[in-house]
């Protein structure tokens, strides 16, 4: 039995639903990580074929998205974890 609860979903998908989420536009993103409105646009645009979010993109989106310190961890980890079976635990956690 699987527990990826995203199950389906392109990491590009939980990457623009994070944009979403944050309230902020996704030119003002886009400025603060150093990517153009419509590079960014089309990376995260899983319909898009050409247009690919990068890894090195991925802590810098968070950052941009996401008031530290986190409550939770951000969408975009958990799916990354949750595709290789692990589960985000705080470094702070204790036993």
């Amino acid at each position: 039995m699987s527990n990826d609860f995203f199950k389906d979903i392109p990491l590009s998908e939980v990457c623009a639903r994070m944009v979403d989420d944050s309230g902020r536009p996704l030119k003002a993103i886009a400025a603060e990580i150093g990517k153009g409105y419509s590079t960014l646009y089309r990376e995260l645009d899983a319909a898009d074929e050409g247009g690919k979010l990068g890894v090195d993109t991925l802590l810098p989106l968070i950052r941009a998205c996401v008031p530290a310190p986190f409550k939770s961890a951000p969408a975009p980890l958990l799916w990354l974890n949750s595709k290789c079976g692990f589960k985000a635990v705080p470094l702070c956690a204790e036993p």
